[in-house]
């Protein structure tokens, strides 16, 4: 995440104010345990809103949400026009004083069924972390498996799963070349494969990636997104998850 001190917490599900506050509560809670975890959310009610508490502290006021029933994919529109550096709530005199445009936390359904929340980040990535997080998550596909096999060791991929992939991988391909990839002897194959991987690895592209977490470690868990990045919390430590997806360290 970027250098925002603040993150929008959206309420999406018809849920009571109690349940809000639990989550307010449980970020004071954490700041006054420990200091370095600051509450950090920031409750949205309604698109329009233009005075926002930093943070949000219980009691909640009773409101009727402005993102009822939203998706994901609303409220990462929302933020990424309305929130980051000189956007909604940054006081120009303090440091940092701005709503994050790269993360969010979501109150839904499930919040009041189970005491969790949705944190949603976004993170410039490669298609090689990608492949590693479905697989993780056993979401991979054939060209996930054999792609990360093929960077540990290129030699356990035998010649089949070689031309597999160097089809199904996004490679540019020269529309002036007749010849197809099947056409391709195996040492080129493999050097049109080594290519992509070193062009991937050099940049990446923004991904939205969600974790659940329960609450009363949001803050925390929040920090440590933002310092080691989705995508490594996803692979990396996914011993930290329980049976139902959901991070408890």
């Amino acid at each position: 995440m970027g250098d925002a001190r603040w993150l929008p917490l959206f309420v999406v599900a018809d849920v009571t104010t109690e349940v809000v506050d639990s989550v307010l509560k449980s970020a004071a809670s954490e700041s006054e345990e420990d200091e370095d975890f600051e509450n950090r959310w920031c409750l949205l009610q309604h698109p329009n809103q233009r005075t926002i508490s930093k943070p949000s502290v219980p009691p909640a006021d009773p409101f009727q949400s402005g993102f009822l029933n939203s998706d994901i994919q609303r409220l990462q529109d929302y933020i990424l026009t309305g929130c980051g550096e000189n956007g909604l709530g940054h006081d120009n005199n303090v440091y940092m004083d701005w709503l994050a445009d790269d993360a969010f936390g979501v109150i839904d359904a499930r919040t009041a069924q189970d005491n969790t929340i949705l944190f949603c980040v976004r993170e410039d990535v490669d298609a090689i972390q990608e492949a590693e997080v479905r697989l993780a998550w056993n979401k991979g596909t054939r060209s996930d498996e054999l792609l990360t096999r093929y960077i540990e060791d290129s030699g356990d991929i035998d010649d089949q799963d070689i031309m597999f992939l160097v089809e199904n991988l996004a490679i540019d391909k020269d529309d002036s070349e007749e010849a197809s990839v099947a056409d391709l002897r195996l040492d080129e194959a493999k050097q049109k494969i080594d290519d992509w991987i070193e062009l991937e690895q050099r940049g990446g592209r923004p991904r939205w990636f969600e974790i659940r977490m329960v609450v009363e470690n949001a803050m925390k868990n929040s920090y440590g997104i933002s310092n080691i990045g989705p995508a490594a919390v996803l692979t990396e430590m996914k011993d930290e998850f329980d049976e139902n997806g959901v991070m408890r360290y």
